[in-house]
């Protein structure tokens, strides 16, 4: 057979098409899959990589923010040792520093809660105040009534079903 001889005119480079063999089709599907993996760790590296900066932008808008507001409000927050006294009368926590309240702010419920001291300083443990028993003795060592067993005892006497220990019938 006679081989077709190309027609004369300019040669080009251009890519046109061509039929693939199943083999080619398996190569060019494995070089997919393997761009395809690239793919995704670029992607991958480059949220990191954003998240990263966005962090780092955040951070620096923050931090402008905070000095504008220092220059707006003619006052700066410092984390410093100082003293809360709690103003009953009031109706507000005080915070005092050197001498002089620098904030206040209204009361809260766990504010007027008081705590009970039922240990005395020096004490280590529970078992040194029960001494392996149990129950709570009404007095220590020295007499002192006990104020848990004391309001225990007072409830108890009650005999009604309206204290916090005696079950609802």
């Amino acid at each position: 057979m006679a081989k077709k001889q190309d027609p004369k005119g300019d040669k080009i480079k251009r890519a046109l098409p061509f039929k693939l063999t199943d083999a080619e089709k398996a190569r060019k599907a494995e070089q997919a899959a393997n761009l395809n993996q690239k793919l995704a760790e670029a992607v991958e590296k480059k949220k990191e990589a954003v998240s990263h900066h966005t962090a780092g932008i955040k951070n620096l808008q923050a931090q402008i923010s905070e000095r504008l507001r220092c220059i707006q409000d003619g006052t700066e927050r410092r984390e410093v040792q100082c003293i809360e006294v709690k103003n009953y009368e009031g109706n507000v926590v005080e915070f005092w520093f050197e001498g002089k309240m620098l904030e206040s702010r209204p009361m809260t419920a766990d504010d007027r809660q008081t705590t009970m001291k039922i240990v005395k300083p020096g004490v280590k443990s529970i078992k040194e105040i029960t001494k392996g028993k149990t129950r709570l003795p009404y007095k220590d060592d020295d007499g002192d009534e006990n104020p848990i067993a004391a309001v225990h005892r007072l409830e108890t006497s009650k005999k009604t079903a309206t204290t916090a220990v005696d079950p609802k019938p």
